[in-house]
């Protein structure tokens, strides 16, 4: 009898980081780019691991995105090349420093209205910004920022 579980990809790579023992039994795991990948592996007794596409209700444990490994790197490659953003004057500043750049930003967001936040209106050009758009709505940039603030706005 095979018993088939879906199994999320991004759960899969994490155990793998950690050095568990994965169920695939020698299959390559395939390469996770985002921790929000909706794929998952189903994972059977005849030794194999097979990728499929799921619905998201199909993953139970989804891993939130996080300001230090994912926004924070964006935020100092687009907000301070020019000058705008890399003192207060502009009102926002990024330093470079995760936690300081954290608690700067929180305060230009609404936690869990990713798209509502006065962060992703500037930055994508929906209020006026004088560095003009940097977030186009579809592109992985913007799904991620606005994915952040809507999964809680993690450090």
């Amino acid at each position: 009898m095979t018993y088939r579980t879906p199994i999320s990809i991004a759960f899969l790579a994490t155990l793998a980081a950690q050095g568990c023992a994965l169920p695939d039994r020698g299959d390559p795991l395939p390469e996770v780019v985002d921790a929000r990948d909706t794929r998952v592996a189903e994972v059977s007794d005849a030794d194999s691991v097979e990728e499929v596409d799921a619905p998201d209700e199909e993953i139970d444990a989804k891993v939130p995105v996080s300001f230090a490994a994912s926004v924070h790197q964006f935020l100092v490659d687009n907000c301070t090349a020019s000058g705008c953003h890399s003192s207060a004057a502009g009102g926002f500043a990024i330093t470079g420093d995760v936690d300081a750049d954290y608690e700067a930003t929180l305060r230009e967001v609404t936690v869990g209205d990713g798209e509502g936040s006065k962060l992703v209106k500037k930055t994508s050009g929906v209020t006026s910004h004088t560095g003009g758009p940097l977030l186009q709505p579809g592109t992985s940039e913007y799904d991620l920022v606005v994915a952040w603030i809507n999964d809680g706005a993690n450090p």
